[in-house]
């Protein structure tokens, strides 16, 4: 009578509640009305200004790059493991509901024993079997809602789940492209540098011929091949730095280090790319980021704990019961009479516990209340990523056009002044002068064409690499 008066108390308490813990609402977030780079292409109006995000490794145009991006998605490591830390969720999530339905166990059990003869009152032989086979059922009723909110808790931390690999797949992604890029940078620096040195052995050895005829002197001879030997001091380090380039990417293939070097030694052309994804609006990065989205789903899930920890509070009701079959034969277990069962509910209360409660909710709160400002600088951080990589690429355009109009400055000044030396009206050290200012200009520009390319990249992930949230069924 105890038990069913206190379930019956129970339920009807639990009637007029509704989950224990506050509902979930994404805090808003005051958000720019556009970005203030308005136009990251404006710079380079001969190329078209728009691709679709999702394909922003296309808008470089390089098969090659396609090739190694799609073999980093099957390899990387790192990809890898995100791969296995969303399975881990899933798992996670999955078993979280299921504390929700009722837990049923078949069991069998055979026993022998002896009694003590010092047993007082009990009557019956000192030794006795027993045989049972039955099920046992268990079910928590969830009255106050503190399953339901582990359940949410599990399902948000899973959707954080797939966000962070969609993290570190724009990373991967954006890695990839950045050292390929790199690489062929550093290709084209030795190409560069291997051109300005024929021009100047040949100038050194013309200066020689002049010098063994009379017409100049050792001077000029010294300085001629002191500028062929700075020149080819740096070939070396470009080779180097392509190398290192090449091994980079093999590590985010998943292969050795030199695992590539064949197939990617042979120079190629500089990254370019030909087109730009649409900015869009500040307000979308909220759902184009994935960093954000697993940020703002933590969040969803440590609200969803604050109830976990209230239902504490609550009374807990669970129902058992048992069915199943007992005797001290063998050969009687299957017989009607060796029927048994049992059922009943058990109501537990907290009516002490020292504050262990309160503190609990305490606690799950203040976590919450870091996750929520932790949302928040981790959109101010995504806001000022893009800000910075669009202001980068449009400097990174501007200095790449202005060296490209110095190098054919320089070129005209290095045949002016070979055309005043050979007249007379000059001496060489203003020949080598402007080789030396060329070469400079050549290798200045290949480097800000590459870190054009590379603040490409950084602007397409700073705007989410083109990850999309998963629906429920793929997260």
């Amino acid at each position: 009578m105890l038990a069913r008066t206190a379930l019956c108390a129970a339920l009807a308490a639990a009637a007029a509640c509704r989950a224990a813990g506050p509902d979930y609402e994404a805090p808003a977030q005051p958000l720019p009305a556009r970005f203030s780079v308005e136009s990251a292409t404006a710079a380079a109006p001969e190329r078209a200004t728009s691709v679709h995000l999702d394909d922003w490794t296309r808008a470089f145009d390089d098969a090659v790059l396609d090739g190694l991006v799609a073999r980093a998605l099957g390899a990387n490591l790192d990809f890898a493991q995100a791969r296995e830390r969303l399975r881990q969720a899933r798992a996670s999530a999955r078993r979280s509901g299921i504390e929700l339905l009722p837990r049923v166990d078949a069991g069998a059990s055979a026993q022998h024993s002896y009694r003590s003869l010092n047993t007082a009152g009990i009557p019956g032989p000192r030794e006795s079997d027993q045989f049972d086979v039955g099920f046992d059922a268990s079910w928590e009723l969830d009255l106050y809602g503190g399953v339901a909110r582990s359940v949410e808790a599990g399902r948000a931390e899973l959707e954080a789940a797939a966000a962070d690999l969609g993290s570190v797949r724009a990373s991967v992604v954006a890695e990839v492209a950045r050292a390929y890029a790199e690489l062929r940078g550093a290709q084209r620096r030795t190409a560069v540098g291997a051109t300005a040195l024929d021009a100047q052995l040949e100038s050194a050895s013309l200066v020689r011929s002049r010098v063994q005829a009379g017409v100049a002197n050792d001077l000029d001879l010294a300085r001629a091949e002191a500028l062929a030997a700075s020149t080819r001091a740096r070939l070396p380090e470009y080779a180097r730095d392509a190398r290192e380039r090449i091994d980079r990417i093999a590590l985010l293939l998943g292969e050795p280090a030199g695992a590539l070097r064949a197939e990617l030694d042979a120079p190629a052309a500089l990254v370019r790319a030909h087109a730009f994804p649409d900015l869009g609006l500040p307000a979308e990065l909220l759902r184009q980021r994935p960093d954000l989205c697993a940020a703002e789903r933590r969040l969803a899930a440590q609200t969803a704990r604050i109830g976990v920890a209230q239902a504490g509070r609550y009374p807990r009701v669970a129902l058992f019961g048992s069915l199943g079959l007992v005797s001290r034969e063998l050969r009687d277990l299957p017989e009607g009479d060796s029927l048994a069962w049992a059922f009943g509910p058990s109501v537990t209360f907290p009516l002490f516990d020292g504050g262990r409660i309160d503190a609990a909710v305490e606690l799950e709160r203040a976590r919450a209340d870091e996750l929520a400002l932790a949302y928040r600088e981790t959109v101010l951080t995504a806001l000022k990523e893009v800000e910075d990589a669009l202001s980068s690429l449009s400097a990174a355009q501007a200095r790449a056009n202005a060296l490209e109009q110095a190098v054919e400055a320089q070129a005209r000044a290095v045949e002016l002044a070979g055309q005043l030396y050979d007249a007379g009206l000059s001496d060489y050290l203003a020949v080598l002068d402007a080789q030396r200012t060329l070469h400079d200009l050549q290798d200045q520009l290949v480097q800000a064409r590459t870190q054009e390319t590379v603040q490409v990249v950084a602007a397409c992930k700073a705007l989410g690499g083109g990850w999309q949230p998963p629906t429920s069924r793929e997260s």
